[in-house]
């Protein structure tokens, strides 16, 4: 809604004005559209993590308190955290081109930034390990949950690697001060970047190499690996960022560092939105495969996988129970050409996937 004032024209009768409303951007400064962006992104990654709990309720889940949720619940306090650097007062000459900004406007600004790279870091790190730590309760293959392990331990050396970078980056004294000596940031960005793109790559194959073999529809599979596969956009704004860099850090308080500023809050708001979208329960209630949580109380499913044991195993079938002992949120996944789900006495289903096998000679003829 338009503003009006009152204007007194060469006559001295009063006429109305309108005033335009909104954001305003020009040519040297444009730090409203890096603020709006802002609570957009803030706004659209708060629905995702409630969706995600709001399913876990209409699962009826009994722990609520998993570590999987217990870091997503950490990545968005740190990404709102984050959030708030960007929002703040002292933030408000990021995207400006400065002319004549005191060095205490200059000092607010970078501990803003200071703390909201600190977060930032956080934030993704959180996000990613909630994702590797539910992904223990897919598959029993011991190749599976070895490499699971593995892409945490590298995850955790990215995360305390580019935390203590940032936080030590001038030393013992803070970027903010004119005297003090800091590292390369050029390489030590990029490092952070680069290793940030690499993980996400291995958090999009992991699920995918566990949900292939089984022997489930063509048609379900891939819905479970789309929305998987959702964390490609984090992986395609993170290349912004980085792309946007040298833009940032040779013009640090211009109009040429919006592009990397707004890439930024993108990747925060992918990365926690692929660690929640696969909890949507549209998806449970189409799908119904049972892989992110298998306790609806009607329905406990259990899968072949399309790749049978070499022959002499001993062991036929695995019960998967829950990453953190769950009793009532696990996955049963089993080489039986068939597959039964028990329910309550009144409620009994049965799903049988079955597959060709080869006939082997009894040494007779029929």
């Amino acid at each position: 809604m338009s503003t009006l004032v009152l204007r007194a024209d060469a006559e001295g009768e009063a006429t109305p004005m309108s005033m335009p409303t909104g954001i305003t951007l020009t040519d040297d400064d444009q730090n409203p559209l890096i603020r709006v962006l802002t609570w957009l992104f803030l706004a659209l990654f708060s629905l995702a993590l409630g969706f995600r709990f709001l399913s876990t309720f209409y699962l009826k889940t009994n722990r609520l308190l998993r570590w999987e949720n217990v870091l997503i619940v950490v990545a968005y306090f740190a990404a709102v955290g984050q959030t708030i650097t960007l929002l703040v007062p002292a933030s408000e000459i990021f995207g400006q081109n400065l002319k004549d900004a005191s060095e205490d406007e200059l000092s607010a600004a970078k501990k803003a930034q200071y703390a909201g790279d600190l977060l930032f870091i956080v934030a993704l790190a959180s996000a990613k390990l909630s994702v590797c730590t539910s992904l223990f309760a897919f598959s029993p293959d011991r190749l599976h949950r070895r490499s699971n392990t593995v892409l945490i331990g590298v995850m955790t050396a990215w995360a305390s690697t580019s935390f203590l970078g940032t936080a030590f980056q001038c030393g013992s004294r803070g970027p903010w001060d004119n005297n003090a000596t800091c590292i390369d940031m050029r390489a030590f960005l990029s490092y952070v970047e680069v290793s940030n793109i690499l993980t996400d790559a291995a958090l999009l194959a992991m699920p995918i190499a566990i949900i292939y073999p089984l022997k489930m529809p063509l048609e379900t599979r891939l819905i479970i690996m789309t929305l998987f596969g959702t964390r490609i956009f984090a992986i395609l704004t993170t290349i912004f960022q980085l792309a946007y860099l040298p833009q940032f850090l040779d013009h640090p308080f211009s109009t040429l560092t919006v592009p990397y500023y707004i890439s930024t809050q993108a990747t925060l708001f992918a990365s926690i939105s692929a660690a929640c979208v696969a909890y949507f329960w549209p998806f449970f209630r189409s799908v119904r495969s049972g892989l992110v949580s298998a306790n609806i109380t009607t329905f406990s499913p259990s899968y072949a996988l399309s790749k049978l044991p070499k022959q002499g195993s001993k062991q036929a079938s695995v019960d998967v129970r829950g990453a953190f002992g769950d009793n009532n949120n696990y996955i049963k996944i089993t080489t039986k050409t068939s597959v039964h789900s028990t329910t309550s006495t009144s409620q009994k289903e049965t799903f049988l996937h079955t597959w060709d096998e080869p006939e082997q000679s009894t040494g007779t003829r029929p």
